[in-house]
C-alpha cells in the first residue's frame, strides 16, 4: 500500500497524531526552561485540533483557526523577524520586547524551531480543512475556546504575567470581559471569513473539487 493509500484511508489518525506530538514538544519546551505556565493560547491549541482530528470534528477544528490563526501569524512574523533581523535593526526592538521574545531567544535553535512549528499549528489545520464545506456552527467552538482561553487566563494566571492579553496590551489597559469582545469580533469572525472567502476562490480556480462533508463538519 503506497503512502497516497494509507494518507487517504488514515489522514485524521494522521493528523492527530502529528498534532498531539506536537503538543508534547510544547510540553517539553516550557518544562525544560522552567515556563510552567501553560494557558497561552498558542501552547495549548495543538491537542484541541488533534481532538478534532481523531473525532474527524472538523467544525472543532475550523473553530479553533478562526480564533488563533491570525495571532499566530503576527506572533510567527514577529518571531522571525526577530530572530533573523533584530541584531540588526535596534529600532524593531520595542515589537520585540512587546511580545516577550526577547526572553527567549538566547535560548537557541531547538527552543525557537518548536516556537515557530507551534505557530504554524494552525495554518497547517487551516491547510487541511480550507476544502470542505464551511459551516456557521464552527463558530459555537470559537466562542467556548475564547470564553475557556478568558476565565482560565482569569482566574488562574496573575495579572503580572498577562497571559493571552486578558488585562492590558501595551499600554492599554481594558476591561477583562472586553477581551472576548474583541477576540470574538475583531479576529474570529474577520478569520472566519476569510476561510470562507480562500474556499470560493479555489473552487472557482478548480483547485480542488467542492465535496459536500457536512455530516463530518
Amino acid at each position: 500500500m503506497g503512502f497516497k493509500e494509507v494518507w487517504k484511508k488514515n489522514k485524521f489518525l494522521i493528523l492527530g497524531i502529528f498534532f498531539t506530538l506536537l503538543q508534547i514538544l510544547v510540553i517539553y519546551r516550557n518544562l525544560s526552561e522552567a515556563f510552567n505556565i501553560f494557558f497561552w493560547l498558542c501552547d495549548f491549541i495543538p491537542i484541541i485540533i488533534a481532538i478534532g482530528f481523531f473525532r474527524k470534528n472538523l467544525l472543532l477544528v475550523r473553530g479553533v483557526v478562526s480564533v488563533a490563526f491570525l495571532p499566530q501569524m503576527v506572533y510567527l512574523v514577529s518571531l522571525v523577524l526577530g530572530t533573523f533581523i533584530y541584531p540588526n535593526l535596534p529600532n524593531f526592538s520595542y515589537l520585540i520586547e512587546a511580545f516577550g521574545f526577547l526572553n527567549f531567544l538566547p535560548k537557541g535553535g531547538f527552543y525557537i524551531f518548536i516556537t515557530i512549528l507551534t505557530h504554524l499549528s494552525t495554518l497547517f489545520a487551516m491547510m487541511v480543512v480550507i476544502n470542505y464545506d464551511h459551516h456557521k456552527k464552527s463558530l459555537k467552538y470559537s466562542a467556548l475556546l475564547i470564553l475557556g482561553t478568558f476565565f482560565a487566563s482569569f482566574l488562574f494566571t496573575s495579572p503580572i504575567d498577562n497571559i493571552n492579553y486578558v488585562f492590558t496590551f501595551g499600554q492599554t489597559v481594558w476591561p477583562a470581559i472586553l477581551w472576548t469582545l474583541i477576540v470574538f469580533f475583531a479576529i474570529t469572525i474577520p478569520t472566519y471569513y476569510l476561510q470562507k472567502l480562500i474556499h470560493i476562490i479555489l473552487i472557482r480556480s478548480k483547485y480542488f473539487e467542492k465535496k459536500d462533508k457536512s455530516k463530518s463538519l
